[in-house]
C-alpha cells in the first residue's frame, strides 16, 4: 500500500525535472537565432521526390558490384572442405592408444 502512495510523488518529481533549464544550451543561442522566424513547412511530395532520386553514382555502383563479385569468389573458395582425405580417415578411425597403434601396424 505504501508503494502505491509513493507513485504520485514520484510522478511529480519526474515532471519537475523535465521543467528544468539548461544554461549551457541557452547560452549557445544568439539573439539573432531567438528573433528568427520559423522555417516554412515543405510539402511532403517534394521531399518524397528528392528522396526517390538516386544518390549513388555509377562509379560507386560499379565499385560495390566488383567488391560483391570478389567476396562471392572468396566465399566459393572457402566453402569447400577444410579437412583433407587423409585426416578425415584418421578421424574416422578414432583415437587409439599407443598399444593399439602398434598392433595395427603389424
Amino acid at each position: 500500500m505504501r508503494l502505491f502512495a509513493l507513485a504520485p510523488l514520484a510522478l511529480i518529481a519526474l515532471s519537475a525535472t523535465g521543467c528544468s533549464r539548461f544554461p549551457e544550451l541557452d547560452e549557445t543561442i544568439t539573439d539573432e537565432m531567438r528573433a528568427a522566424s520559423y522555417k516554412d513547412l515543405a510539402p511532403s511530395e517534394s521531399l518524397e521526390a528528392r528522396a526517390a532520386e538516386p544518390t549513388v553514382t555509377e562509379q560507386e555502383e560499379t565499385d560495390v558490384e566488383d567488391r560483391a563479385k570478389t567476396l562471392r569468389k572468396r566465399a566459393d573458395r572457402l566453402s569447400g572442405s577444410v579437412i583433407d582425405d587423409e585426416t578425415r580417415d584418421r578421424m574416422a578411425r578414432g583415437i587409439q592408444s599407443p598399444d593399439t597403434q602398434a598392433s595395427d601396424a603389424q
